[in-house]
């Protein structure tokens, strides 16, 4: 395998992480610790004790929980140590949790998609390998970009809004009371202004 570094932007981080479908949490040495619906992913390990403080979202308090400050989230009396879990204490717990029931049951299905013309021996043009047969037809659909019409764009923005509106709520109403602030900050100060410039000009005599 080839060495990988990614870099991701944290300015926005819950806001890119809401519009994720199913998130993975690694604790310490890579252990899976969630994985699952992001929506789900607080109330699980609220469940399992660790408080969400009212100034935390979610991508944070997700963080915290999977780093070994996880202590200071920790409410309950649940783990062997009576503290809070280890990180193996936690990949014990998720591989025991309907979630990952779920996932294995996922594994063990038969897949939707035939994907034989994508890795292994790809069937050539002509030789019968259509869409179903997993031929060039089959990997054509998932390579193409931009491809949506206006309307189908109109759509998915809308979606995008609605999903951001459902999942990112701590964020939105931060925003709107950082803009209410930034609005009466900013008009006090024209007004301010607006008064200055007006007592400093000459009034007529009558």
């Amino acid at each position: 395998m080839k060495s990988m570094n990614v870099l991701l932007s944290a300015s926005h981080l819950w806001t890119a992480v809401s519009l994720f479908d199913e998130i993975i949490l690694l604790g310490d040495g890579g252990r899976v610790i969630y994985s699952g619906p992001t929506e789900d992913a607080a109330t699980y390990f609220q469940n399992l004790g660790y408080a969400q403080p009212e100034s935390m979202d979610n991508a944070d308090y997700l963080l915290g929980v999977s780093s070994s400050d996880r202590h200071l989230l920790y409410r309950g009396e649940g783990s062997a140590s009576g503290g809070a879990h280890t990180t193996e204490e936690l990949a014990e717990l998720f591989r025991g949790s309907r979630e990952c029931a779920k996932i294995e049951r996922g594994l063990r299905a038969e897949w939707d998609e035939d994907w034989k013309g994508v890795f292994g021996k790809a069937v050539a043009p002509g030789s019968g390998g259509g869409e179903d047969e997993g031929g060039p037809g089959h990997v054509e659909r998932y390579s193409q970009k931009y491809k949506n019409p206006f309307w189908t764009s109109v759509v998915l923005n809308m979606k995008r809004s609605f999903k951001l509106w459902k999942r990112d709520r701590t964020f939105i109403r931060a925003g709107i009371i950082k803009n209410l602030a930034m609005g009466l900050s900013v008009g006090a100060g024209m007004l301010a202004f607006a008064r200055a410039i007006f007592d400093s000009l000459p009034l007529p005599s009558l």
